[in-house]
């Protein structure tokens, strides 16, 4: 029906790209991918950088790829998996936010090892290996959970392509600016840029949980914007970016399309209104208003 629908369900792309270009989340996540995107094509170039400065044999340098994909294979895996058991936006701030600051700190650390000459080969595989481990779980996963959450099954792909495209040309473009830095042997820029967009991404990509925890403080989910039927059919839930219930709750079982039919001896219970307001003989139980919230 057309109220179990997502609110953009029956709009036009435009519109939805209007509204998009009015959310500060987005940018901060556009910006944050972007960012690391860029960061993490450009690390196959640390190959070149270590047969000619490390002046290791080409396999040994080409050991240095498989420290960043083994890692980066495993925390997709293991670290999605960890994701969906979070309980809640607090638990989900604090597991990003370490993984972003290990993002960061593997780059810098790059940056200042070689600008102090004290870069040798195996610090360079243990940061590699970091942020192999860091980097992949905030680099693919908020930007597809946000691009499902804020256009819905119809829009979703528009908003997903839309990140792909800036982030593919800004990545294209830092790569041709590091091969240039590389036909100049110019390592310490290169490294000095690698970790101001790594630090520039973390930021932004942190400051993206940040407004998405302030919009819905105790949404059990990283974006707050709703994506599922029952977000817009629950009693408060009618407006954009209110908060779903937590997964559980008595309101999103009793919304749910499988959900059992409440028992004439429960009708009238305190369980089975919404909200928990009591449905008394004659007094229909009145569910909470939505409350509208301003762009974040």
């Amino acid at each position: 029906s057309r109220r179990d629908a997502h609110r953009f369900e029956g709009e036009s792309v435009w519109v939805v790209l209007r509204e998009l270009r009015c959310t500060r989340r987005f940018w901060c996540l556009l910006i944050g991918y972007v960012a690391l995107f860029s960061s993490r094509t450009a690390t196959k170039f640390l190959a070149v950088f270590a047969r000619n400065e490390l002046h290791t044999s080409h396999s040994t340098a080409d050991l240095l790829l498989l420290l960043t994909s083994l890692p980066t294979m495993t925390m997709l895996l293991c670290g999605g998996a960890a994701y969906d058991f979070l309980p809640s936006k607090a638990a989900v701030a604090i597991f990003f936010s370490l993984l972003l600051g290990g993002t960061a700190v593997s780059m810098v650390a790059l940056f200042v090892l070689f600008w102090t000459e004290s870069l040798s080969l195996p610090a360079l595989a243990t940061i590699v290996f970091v942020y192999g481990l860091c980097h992949p779980l905030p680099l693919y996963l908020p930007f597809a959970v946000f691009s499902m959450g804020f256009g819905g099954v119809r829009h979703c792909a528009t908003i997903v392509c839309i990140f792909e495209l800036i982030g593919l040309t800004c990545a294209s473009l830092f790569q041709i600016t590091v091969g240039v830095m590389l036909s100049r042997d110019d390592y310490l820029g290169w490294f000095a840029c690698q970790a101001l967009i790594a630090v520039v991404g973390c930021s932004s990509m942190q400051m993206y949980f940040y407004l998405d925890w302030r919009r819905s403080p105790t949404a059990g989910t990283l974006v707050s914007a709703p994506s599922l039927p029952y977000a817009l059919t629950l009693p408060g839930g009618g407006g954009y970016g209110d908060s779903p219930p937590r997964p559980g709750s008595p309101a999103l079982r009793d919304a749910s399309p499988f959900a059992r039919p409440v028992s004439p001896l429960r009708a009238n219970s305190y369980e089975g209104s919404p909200r928990g307001v009591r449905a008394g003989p004659g007094r229909a139980a009145t569910p909470g208003s939505s409350s509208g919230s301003s762009r974040a």
